[in-house]
């Protein structure tokens, strides 16, 4: 477990292997690779909400513990001490279209918050050492003026820094670079610890299992 808790009343963490399933546990959504977004203002909505497809979740209410699942995808943890935080779910679709930056604009818009005082975790996923990608996705970022994030290895082959993509948009859109974290954990070097759908096929494994990463207001 590595826990996050920027401010007080406010906690989380990024949860690895050997919690088992933890579903019924924490407010889920359908991730689906997008940049859809659901917003929990209070607990009503949960019912409302409860299993639509999106792969962000922000909220605004005090006991509601919201989560994402991943696998190699970048998990990010967003808390702000204005008692609002989101968690997000971004694979390279998702980062793409941009999941990260809609969530953040979006809560800084709904909830008239200034996104230079969040604190940004960005958790345990593929390290750029071993996301090995092909040219449809380096040309998805190209288009994204995010090239820097790619290394050409030949063979119409590409490592891509997943995780410093999504930084690189948080600071853009004025978040800190003080209150920013970076994990350093690759999933798929660290497989003993992590989750990984790529080192779950290397062992001829049908499915990886998921990690938790979640966040809470408590009252």
């Amino acid at each position: 477990m590595i826990p996050f808790e920027p401010f007080d009343k406010i906690r989380g963490a990024f949860l690895g292997a050997g919690y088992g399933d933890l579903s019924g546990e924490f407010f889920e959504v359908k991730q689906v690779h997008g940049d859809g977004i659901v917003v929990l203002r209070d607990a009503r909505d949960m019912a409302k909400q409860a299993g639509r497809e999106a792969d962000a979740v922000i909220c605004a209410r005090w006991g509601i513990p919201i989560a994402v699942r991943t696998a190699d995808c970048v998990p990010i943890l967003v808390a702000h001490p204005q008692r609002v935080v989101a968690v997000v779910h971004a694979g390279w679709r998702g980062t793409v279209a941009g999941v990260l930056e809609k969530t953040l604009l979006q809560m800084r818009d709904a909830f008239q918050l200034d996104l230079s005082e969040a604190a940004l975790a960005i958790g345990p996923a593929i390290g750029p050492e071993c996301y090995e990608v092909g040219e449809d996705v380096a040309q998805a970022f190209r288009a994204r003026d995010e090239a820097a994030f790619l290394k050409e290895i030949g063979n119409g082959k590409f490592l891509l820094d997943l995780k410093a993509a999504n930084a690189a948009q948080a600071l853009r859109l004025g978040v800190s670079e003080a209150l920013l974290e970076l994990r350093p954990e690759c999933t798929r070097c660290a497989a003993e610890r992590f989750h990984s759908h790529r080192a779950a096929l290397a062992r001829g494994e049908a499915k990886a299992g998921r990690n938790y990463s979640w966040l809470m207001i408590s009252p």
